[in-house]
C-alpha cells in the first residue's frame, strides 16, 4: 500500500489488558479497494491491500462451499454420510456410546470430504432402498469395512439387536416417561421399530 502521511505515535491497549504500547500510524491508500485506511506503519508497508483482498476471498469460498453443499444437504446419502459422523464424532449423541464410545470412527478421507465419500457410494451400487453397513461391527466407516445391504440385512449386523436386560429396561423407562415414541427409541438405540414394540409389550424374545 501506498503511504499518504505518517500520522506520528499513538499510545493502544495491547491485548494483555491495560498495557498501552506506543505504535506509529500512517494513513495509506488501498490501490484494491480505493478506499484510505490508517494503519500501523509496519503492517501497512508490509500488507498488499488493507485486508479486503483477504476478505473478499474469504467470503467466496464459503459462498462457493456452501452453494455446493446446499445442492446436497437434502439428499439421503447426506443425511448418511452426516449420521456416521455424528455417532462417531458427538461426545453428547445419544447413540455415541455405540459408536464413537466404542472406537469406531469415519475415515479421514470420508469424514473431511462428502463429494469423495458420494463418489465411493455410487461406485459401490448405492440405491435409495439401501442402508449403509460395516463389514466388521467393530471396524470404522472406510471403504474397506463398508458395504450397502438391505435394512433386514443391517438389523441383523447390528450389535444393539441383541439387547441385553439392562437396555431394555432402558428403553421401556424412556417409553413410558412418555418423552419418546416408538419410532424415535429405534433411532435411538439403532434397532428396528418391531423390536421396540415387542419390548415395551415384554413380548421380547432375544435371537440368540
Amino acid at each position: 500500500m501506498n503511504l499518504l502521511k505518517d500520522l506520528g505515535c499513538k499510545y493502544k491497549k495491547t491485548k494483555y489488558g491495560d498495557i498501552k504500547r506506543k505504535y506509529r500510524y500512517g494513513l495509506f491508500f488501498c490501490e484494491y479497494c480505493e478506499k484510505k485506511v490508517e494503519k500501523r506503519i509496519d503492517h501497512g508497508f508490509s500488507s498488499k491491500s488493507c485486508g479486503c483482498v483477504a476478505s473478499k476471498l474469504c467470503l467466496e469460498t464459503k459462498r462457493s462451499k456452501g452453494q455446493i453443499l446446499h445442492n446436497q444437504t437434502k439428499t439421503r446419502l447426506y443425511r448418511i454420510w452426516a449420521g456416521m459422523k455424528h455417532r462417531c464424532k458427538t461426545l453428547k449423541g445419544d447413540c455415541f456410546k455405540y459408536y464413537g464410545g466404542k472406537g469406531i470412527f469415519v475415515c479421514k478421507e470420508w469424514s473431511d470430504d462428502f463429494f469423495t465419500f458420494k463418489k465411493w457410494a455410487i461406485n459401490n451400487n448405492y440405491q435409495e432402498n439401501l442402508e449403509i453397513d460395516r463389514k466388521d461391527n467393530s471396524g470404522p466407516y472406510s471403504p474397506e469395512n463398508c458395504r450397502f445391504v438391505t435394512r433386514l440385512v443391517n438389523s441383523r449386523n447390528r450389535d444393539c439387536t441383541k439387547t441385553n436386560p439392562e437396555i431394555r429396561k432402558e428403553i421401556k423407562e424412556k417409553y413410558f416417561s412418555g418423552k419418546f415414541l416408538q419410532k424415535e427409541l429405534a433411532d435411538l438405540y439403532n434397532i428396528e421399530t418391531s423390536c421396540i414394540s415387542r419390548i415395551v409389550r415384554d413380548k421380547y424374545l432375544s435371537r440368540g
